[in-house]
């Protein structure tokens, strides 16, 4: 008999784990129904080649509207007898109300994004009501948590991302250090980068900011003039719109490094490493590229594994050895078994299907 499974996405990111859950449930012939935002749908065209059906959900931001379309893709899923329903970011109110008033019939599974989650959250207490299977997006975060009772809860790498033809010129002398996303503090060290940058010496040496920094934006534009003070403007690129996903997977093909900007007893540090994984995580797995991160972080074994390990005074140093280094580093990477795409689509069918 045919698994029935919906791939349920409410909110408005975190796409870039479905693909790795897609290909894995069509190894099984799985009938696959997408549920998603309307804004998921339109920004990720090639999911419609994996999927069976596709299920837009429109909130309107009106509680009692909002909670009438709950109620309809519960009625959704069991009048046409779906086994399984994989929530793609497992956390927040529309969440609970989908647990909430679930049929009986279908067995949710989750996805958690940070591990705060597990710790007192009264919301994902009553997610946990009908949620009795999660996955992490790392094993590090896997070992930081107490699992609650009655709760199976393991580790999941989704490693792929859509492929695309479009290619980009790069200068081969030149070295890329790409950040993944766009100019934001809270999200990175952006102090801490602008000491990086003005002490590396390397003309050859470009740092890429991949996806949009609003250039409207008050933090946008201090860092642009801090960057035109140090005399470094050519040595950063930006980009102030939206980057389609084939630019975006292009330029991650030409980068020789993927530096989060996580930063110890900093905002990266509180958003990441302590609670959540950087998506930059996963692309340098499965692009094979080499992560420039901070050595506070060198116990971590995935990153051990991964990265070359810098601080903010010795950045400069380390760079030359780390060009160097980078060939063997990235053929670490492939050699490691849990990194292998057919290994975590394996895992998550397993996952699911138990």
């Amino acid at each position: 008999m045919t698994m029935k499974v919906a791939l349920i996405e409410l909110g408005g990111s975190h796409e870039e784990c479905m693909l790795t859950q897609m290909i894995a449930l069509k190894s099984i012939n799985a009938s696959i129904t997408l549920i998603c935002t309307p804004e998921i749908k339109a920004r990720n065209p090639h999911f419609e080649k994996y999927v069976d059906a596709i299920l837009v959900v429109d909130f309107t931001k009106k509680a009692w509207e909002d909670f009438k379309l709950i109620l309809g893709i519960n009625q959704f899923l069991k009048n046409n007898d779906f086994q399984k329903a994989v929530l793609n970011t497992a956390q927040g109110g529309q969440i609970r109300n989908l647990c909430l008033t679930a049929p009986k019939s279908v067995e949710f599974i989750g996805i958690i994004h940070t591990i705060r989650k597990f710790q007192g959250s009264f919301t994902q207490k009553i997610i946990h009501r009908k949620i009795r299977k999660y996955l992490l997006l790392s094993d590090f975060l896997l070992d930081k948590i107490t699992i609650p009772k009655k709760l199976k809860v393991e580790s999941f790498y989704p490693l792929d991302y859509p492929e695309f033809d479009l290619k980009i010129t790069k200068t081969p002398s030149e070295t890329w250090i790409t950040i993944v996303g766009g100019v934001e503090n809270r999200r990175k060290d952006l102090t801490g980068f602008l000491s990086m940058l003005e002490n590396t010496n390397d003309e050859k040496v470009k740092f890429i900011f991949l996806g949009k920094s609003d250039e409207n934006k008050e933090e946008v534009v201090n860092f642009k003039a801090q960057i035109q003070a140090i005399n470094k403007s050519n040595h950063v690129l930006m980009f102030h719109d939206f980057i389609a996903p084939d630019l975006f997977n292009a330029y991650l093909k030409e980068s020789d490094f993927l530096c989060p900007l996580i930063h110890p007893e900093t905002q990266s540090a509180e958003q990441y490493i302590s609670n959540q994984i950087s998506g930059a995580f996963n692309l340098a797995y499965s692009y094979q590229i080499p992560l420039l991160i901070h050595e506070n972080y060198s116990d971590i074994e995935d990153l051990l594994n991964s990265s070359v390990f810098y601080n903010l005074t010795n950045f400069d140093s380390i760079l030359p050895n780390a060009i160097l280094t980078r060939g063997a580093i990235s053929t670490k990477i492939a050699t490691i078994e849990k990194w292998k795409k057919e290994f975590q689509q394996k895992k998550f069918v397993e996952f699911i299907s138990k």
